[in-house]
């Protein structure tokens, strides 16, 4: 059975506090808190795993955090082949109050013997022919080189596996010379990477239709929708009505799920851009990153319209 992988290179326990008033300097009395499997490719991995995928977990863990990190992925039926490092592996604090707070930490510092080690790994897992498509979100740990995903995408090419990429800054932009497949982000991430290309000061849709190098491109807008480029078709994307958000954290996650799910299924383009879009729609309406409810995905697809503009 063909299956996909995410990589989370820098994943973490995430612990969400909701305290009804929040004051800076003040004593906090946390109302209610929840401890989950964290990182953006987890979160990937969380939502592929509810829409019914075979996926497997990439990444680094390491020390008392990871083992209960490895715990919450059990627990949601996630297949762990993380990479074992000496370091702790990060905590992440969300606080929901009046306003959304979140404190992040750094995270491991990755030895070169350990990068050595992950890359070998995923060599072999490549090798077995198990794996369709590899999914890879988020930053990467400071002590890893910028150009890392590009070494991730090239050994990928070699064994004919796709890689959807969500990230941003240097860690996206010196993907340039390698692409992937498919790219996911969201309009502030494309406009920071339009900005490093020749073409930087040209329409969304124009400069989308440059970028033959990645045949599937997603952006999304926020409460705009998103936009997409198909090979050399681009559609616009557009949502009503709008919820109330519980919690938006891993709402890219959940769309960059939705684009892999809908790919590797070989869904229509429509189809596939509407569950994109309605998982992450979805996943705002729940405390945990990372999750979906099925029967409520299906009911957001509905108010999802996918319009053909070239």
């Amino acid at each position: 059975m063909m299956s996909i992988a995410t990589i989370t290179l820098n994943p973490a326990i995430d612990t969400i506090y909701h305290v009804d008033h929040w004051q800076e300097g003040g004593i906090n009395r946390i109302q209610s808190l929840l401890r989950c499997a964290g990182g953006k490719g987890v979160n990937v991995a969380k939502v592929l795993r509810t829409l019914g995928a075979d996926v497997s977990c990439l990444g680094f863990i390491g020390g008392h955090h990871g083992n209960l990190l490895a715990d919450l992925m059990q627990q949601r039926s996630l297949t762990n082949q993380m990479t074992s490092i000496k370091e702790e592996t990060r905590i992440c604090i969300n606080i929901l109050s009046q306003e959304h707070t979140e404190l992040l930490e750094k995270g491991p510092e990755i030895t070169t013997e350990e990068s050595e080690k992950f890359l070998l790994q995923l060599q072999s897992l490549l090798a077995s022919k198990q794996l369709e498509m590899i999914v890879m979100s988020g930053s990467l740990p400071a002590s890893l080189p910028p150009d890392f995903y590009s070494t991730i995408i090239q050994l990928a090419k070699q064994y004919g596996v796709s890689i959807l990429l969500d990230s941003s800054g240097a860690s996206l932009w010196s993907t340039y010379q390698t692409p992937p497949s498919i790219l996911k982000v969201n309009e502030a991430e494309w406009k920071e990477y339009q900005n490093h290309l020749s073409w930087h000061q040209e329409s969304l849709e124009t400069s989308l239709l440059r970028m033959d190098s990645v045949p599937i491109i997603l952006i999304t807008q926020g409460k705009d929708g998103a936009i997409a480029k198909w090979n050399q078709t681009i559609y616009r994307i557009e949502h009503t009505p709008q919820l109330h958000v519980i919690n938006a954290t891993g709402s890219g996650d959940s769309v960059s799920a939705g684009l892999a799910y809908g790919i590797l299924h070989h869904l229509t383009v429509e189809e596939t851009l509407q569950l994109a879009i309605a998982c992450g729609i979805d996943n705002t309406q729940h405390l945990e990153a990372g999750t979906i409810a099925l029967e409520s995905v299906h009911q957001h697809k509905k108010s999802i319209q996918v319009r053909q503009i070239t």
